[in-house]
């Protein structure tokens, strides 16, 4: 991730940071992910074109101001690559009048394929930084969305993009 990367998020880490208190209880939510991210690249600075995603996520409540989050997603960018990445996030909610604010940062692992006429085959694998920031409306035990920016730093590229969730909540425990 570029140096403004990680300034911006220590920055929002350090706005944002308040304690473990809980008033509700344990909630698990499944959701599916779309976007659509840019990327830099790293030797360049110069943009790689856009990536639509999708994928998987999974959320876990630990009070009702923090969760842990976990999400898998698929992307493809304009012929020249593809990609997985699995990520993983400690989560801060920030109760407003209408939903939530919420930042996450955390790690994720990713494989790049780039592949084609345009570089040869090529393939990376690799762990990074993935920060997030952004809005969110869950109903307990129900329907809930939210949209946000998501940073993730990579070997070739960092990519920055904005995601849409749809997810249902349930108690497990």
């Amino acid at each position: 991730m570029t140096k403004r990367t990680h300034i911006l998020a220590v920055a929002a880490a350090a706005l944002w940071l308040g304690g473990f208190t809980s008033t509700v209880a344990a909630e698990t939510r499944i959701g599916y992910v779309v976007g659509v991210t840019d990327c830099i690249e790293s030797q360049s600075e110069s943009s790689c074109g856009g990536i639509g995603f999708y994928g998987l996520s999974l959320e876990q409540t630990l009070s009702d101001r923090w969760s842990i989050q976990a999400d898998h997603s698929f992307g493809t960018l304009v012929f020249a690559y593809s990609l997985r990445s699995t990520a993983a996030h400690l989560k801060y909610i920030r109760p407003i009048d209408t939903g939530a604010l919420y930042i996450k940062a955390g790690a994720h692992s990713y494989e790049v394929n780039r592949a084609g006429w345009l570089s040869g085959d090529r393939t990376r694998n690799g762990t990074g930084a993935s920060v997030g920031i952004g809005w969110q409306y869950y109903r307990p035990s129900g329907l809930g969305m939210d949209i946000g920016l998501i940073g993730k730093g990579m070997t070739d590229f960092d990519s920055v993009g904005v995601q849409l969730s749809l997810s249902y909540g349930f108690n497990l425990f």
